[in-house]
Order: C-alpha cells, then structure tokens, then sequence
C-alpha cells in the first residue's frame, strides 16, 4: 500500500511540475537599459522544450556561472532578455521526447551560427527547423538530424505574438519599436 501511494505521490508531481512547463511565461523585466534581447523559431515535428544559449568564448560551470535563460513557447518561438551585449549561439536544443542536440559537442554547422546582441537592442535570430531520423528514432546517433533555416514564420510574425507575451513589461516597447521600423 505504501509502494502505491509514493507511486501516486511521484506522479502527481510529475503532473504538477510537468504543467508548470506548458504556462506561457512573460519574459523579465528589462534590468538596464543596455540590456538587449534575442528572439526566434525553432520548427521540429516534436515540441521544442527547451534552448541553451552561450555566449561566445564564455565557459559555463554551473552554479557559478549559469547560461542565460531561454523562454520557450509550445508553438517552437523562443526568447532570452536581459542579455549583456556580445556574441550568443545556440548551444542544445531539447525535444519534448528529452531528445537532446547538443550543437556545440557536435561541431555542427549550426553551432556556428553567432548571433551579435547590441546595447539596448533586440536581434532576430532567425527561424529553424530540425528534422531527421534522430528527431524520432531513440537508436539513431550522432549527427543524424539536420537544422535548417526556414523562411516562415518570419520576424513581423514572431514580433507580433511576443507583443503580447511581453504585456506589461519594458520589452514591449521595444518589440512596438521595431515593429514600426518593419512597416516602412
């Protein structure tokens, strides 16, 4: 009786813990106003849930030093605020399956792809798809998976669902900023 009850203790918390990852989160309140902003979409057949960012030539030891914290949204949109100026890529990106990419053990093309945060400024990072047997198949290994750019959904669409994701916080501002700058 009591293996039973600690079996229904774990999987209620697995419930509880695993509904807290579903809520859409508002990002941070801007901390300073050099402070800049990366956003952008990852596409795969599986839900994205979760992105590690580095900064460029930085070596994370957690808990000393932690890697910037990424929001990401059940539709595959992502974004991290409060990031001091300098050069981010995208390090692992994990699957809702706990399928890990971890780009930059791999060496692959996409760990490459460096994305420059300017003061007070938000930057694109772009919208990606993964696809491949490794997405899938739990026996595949290696770099059996592709990340490609995608065209859609572009910058305006992304900009406008963190519009309302950024509700109430400086970010907004910023998102209205640069979504006039997009109409002309």
């Amino acid at each position: 009786m009591k293996r039973v009850r600690n079996w229904l203790f774990l999987l209620l918390l697995y419930h509880l813990l695993g509904g807290c990852a579903q809520v859409m989160a508002p990002p941070h309140e801007i901390k300073s106003p050099e402070l800049g902003m990366i956003f952008g979409h990852i596409d795969a057949a599986i839900m994205v849930t979760g992105i590690e960012l580095h900064e460029y030539g930085k070596f994370y030891f957690p808990p000393f030093r932690v890697t910037p914290k990424v929001h990401v949204y059940p539709n595959g949109d992502f974004i991290a605020v409060n990031l001091k100026p300098g050069k981010y890529y995208i390090s692992k990106i994990t699957l809702a399956n706990d399928r890990v990419f971890r780009l930059a053990a791999l060496k692959l093309k996409p760990y490459q792809l460096v994305f420059a945060v300017e003061k007070h400024a938000i930057t694109y990072t772009g919208s990606y798809s993964i696809s491949g047997p490794l997405v899938y198949d739990s026996r595949a290994r290696g770099d059996e998976f592709y990340f490609q750019k995608s065209r859609l959904p572009g910058e305006r669409a992304i900009l406008r669902r963190m519009y309302e994701i950024t509700d109430g916080t400086g970010w907004q501002a910023r998102i209205d900023r640069r979504l006039k700058e997009l109409r002309l």
